[in-house]
């Protein structure tokens, strides 16, 4: 290693606190030496290391994908050109050095004393860490041969434990693989581990995971909104993206016959008619030899559509039935054991042969769609289910118009009987529809629902209250939205309201005499719980004593004069104590629910410190909602 520029004294090394050395460097350079080089160079690399961060996010014109600075002569190019500007050190400027002033000859020395001092620091760290990565290699390397010995000596099935936990993908596998032959027997012995297939793998790894998982049931995901090959959002026309896709769905194809679920995320659709550039893929897919495929083994089938469904509008080109014939790809799929439906923003076909069971749809709008043509969407579902009596489940997750839903345009649909449906689950985000055409009220398909034989039903609603309905009663809206027809069996009621207004205060009443069966009942609103006059529990419940839970969320207010009156329908007290009762972030204090409704199996959380923080911590909820569970 030398010593810095301009001198022998290995004291005068930046950071040097040697007061005579200082002062020699003084009078050699006439440099204030308390600050110089260390401060310039500092700047200098800075100046560099901030040029490296803007460069992650830089772009070539007119694409989209981000540029490695690593690989880009650009990139190097540009390095020190501040400071080549600064000391005019482009090569018209470093030509004309010889014929400069005395001025310029000093500026140049004082830009070469920056350099040199700069690759000096480098040196001295780019040393100092190849001798501090030296030492540790050595005793990682040491490590890795002991744990790699104590790994060896484990039973197989300890080893494949191991290699399960810490393999998350066909990457990890491969290099898993390559650490030894008795790793390489273990990865190949564990064909399930290679049954995930996905769209952003290579062709060969592809391959090579359907090869080595053997005959296990596959697991297949195609994200084609993904970034491939530095191409972000690119529609299926691209060539690159074309042909990845076509290579995909090939070589799926060939081994369908052991699908055990497929996910699918298509590609934007910009418009709401047939063109390439819309519905590209769905045509893909709808090849032949992705068409009448026998899937023995499929369980379940997701499909994510992205921007505008088909409406009734029509082109010079084509209709809507052609749109609908495309994006029903799968309805010629051969697939008894198919059980479930995950779509979302698509209303789904009944597949050949198939039973479907459980039907989880979201019809939220977004941000590429906000106008979403929901008549449509209801009237394609309202056929679906019609075409599946074997439903048992429907989760629907929907845009509601709050608290004028009723109000709006009522449209009058078919009848839907389904009567093997037993859980019925509706999570409800208030929208605002940009123009009243699109209005569509949902009470227009919860009227239309006739389930004899439902034992649950959740219904969630979000929404934010206008300034002019801060203390609105949402007794009406909820039972507009409950189906009407057939809930004698009804066994599990859970009801959740979360207005998002600080300052709005709901009120909801539950009319528990419409269910003759119930046996657990969950209630929240971010706002008060109202015993109305007259309101009653069903007799059956009352002579039976079927009431097992009761379960109260996050209401803010009404929590003792509900219970009270409970207790009191109830009647008997050892009723009363049998009930489990559940009372969560609540504006209650314990000892006053045990003296309104004594149960022996009372569960309490309090909402913390609520006496003492404000209104907004009562304002919980969120985690009710947003979670897929009652608590």
């Amino acid at each position: 290693m030398q010593a810095p520029p301009h001198t022998n004294d290995a004291s005068l090394s930046p950071g040097s606190t040697s007061k005579s050395s200082l002062a020699m460097e003084n009078e050699t350079t006439g440099i204030d030496c308390e600050v110089y080089p260390l401060i310039n160079v500092v700047q200098l690399l800075g100046n560099e290391c901030r040029r490296i961060e803007d460069y992650g996010f830089a772009t070539p014109q007119g694409g989209d994908r981000i540029l490695d600075w690593r690989f880009s002569a650009f990139f190097r190019d540009g390095l020190w050109g501040e400071f080549k500007e600064d000391f005019n050190f482009l090569p018209k400027g470093i030509r004309g050095i010889r014929n400069g002033g005395l001025d310029r000859i000093n500026e140049v020395r004082d830009a070469t004393q920056q350099l040199r001092s700069t690759i000096w620091l480098l040196d001295l760290l780019k040393s100092s860490a190849h001798d501090l990565l030296q030492s540790v290699e050595i005793e990682l390397k040491n490590s890795h041969h002991n744990f790699g010995r104590l790994l060896n000596r484990l039973p197989l099935d300890l080893l494949s434990e191991v290699v399960r936990f810490a393999c998350s993908d066909a990457y990890e596998l491969v290099e898993m693989s390559h650490v030894n032959r008795r790793f390489r027997d273990v990865v190949l012995s564990m064909a399930d581990m290679w049954a995930s297939i996905t769209s952003d793998l290579p062709t060969e790894l592809l391959r090579l995971s359907i090869q080595r998982s053997k005959n296990a049931s596959l697991d297949i995901s195609g994200d084609f909104l993904e970034n491939r090959n530095g191409l972000m959002h690119q529609h299926p026309q691209h060539p690159t993206i074309k042909s990845w896709i076509k290579s995909f769905i090939s070589e799926i194809a060939q081994c369908s016959s052991r699908w055990k679920t497929v996910e699918f995320s298509m590609p934007q659709s910009r418009h709401r008619v047939l063109k390439v550039e819309s519905y590209m893929l769905y045509l893909m897919l709808s090849t032949p030899f992705f068409c009448d495929l026998s899937l023995p083994r499929l369980t379940t089938l997701s499909i994510t559509h992205n921007g505008y469904i088909p409406d009734n509008r029509k082109d010079e080109d084509n209709t809507r039935a052609k749109v609908i014939e495309a994006l029903h790809f799968y309805r010629s799929w051969i697939a008894p054991k198919l059980r479930l439906l995950n779509f979302s923003r698509i209303i789904p076909a009944p597949v050949s042969g198939a039973s479907i069971e459980v039907l989880s749809l979201d019809l939220r709008s977004s941000a590429t769609d906000p106008n979403m043509e929901y008549l449509v969407a209801f009237q394609d579902l309202v056929v679906f289910l019609q075409e599946t009596p074997s439903l048992q489940t429907l989760k629907l997750y929907c845009v509601t118009w709050g608290m004028s839903d009723f109000g709006v345009e009522h449209h009058v649909l078919p009848m839907v009987v389904l009567q093997n449906l037993r859980d019925l689950t509706m999570v409800l985000e208030h929208g605002r529809p940009s123009s009243p055409t699109r209005t569509f009220s949902l009470t227009s398909f919860t009227d239309r629902l006739c389930l004899p034989n439902i034992s649950t039903l959740h219904v969630k609603l979000s929404t934010r209250s206008p300034d002019s309905t801060a203390n609105h009663d949402v007794t009406d809206l909820f039972n507009r939205l409950i189906p009407q027809h057939g809930l004698t069996s009804l066994e599990k009621l859970f009801l959740f309201i979360l207005d998002h207004r600080p300052s709005s205060t709901p009120s909801l009443s539950v009319a528990l005499d419409q269910y003759p069966s119930l046996r657990s009942l969950t209630l929240g609103i971010t706002g008060k719980l109202v015993v109305r006059p007259g309101s009653t529990i069903h007799p059956d419940v009352i002579r039976r004593g079927t009431l097992e839970e009761v379960k109260l969320l996050a209401c803010t207010d009404g929590v003792d004069s509900f219970l009270s009156w409970m207790a009191g329908e109830l009647g008997d007290s050892n009723k009363v104590k049998r009930v489990k009762l559940v009372v969560k972030k609540c504006k209650i204090e314990k000892s006053e629910i045990e003296k309104v409704f004594p149960s022996d199996k009372l569960e309490y959380e309090p909402i913390r410190g609520w006496r003492t923080v404000g209104y907004w911590e009562s304002r919980t909820g969120h985690e009710y909602f947003s979670e897929d569970i009652e608590d």
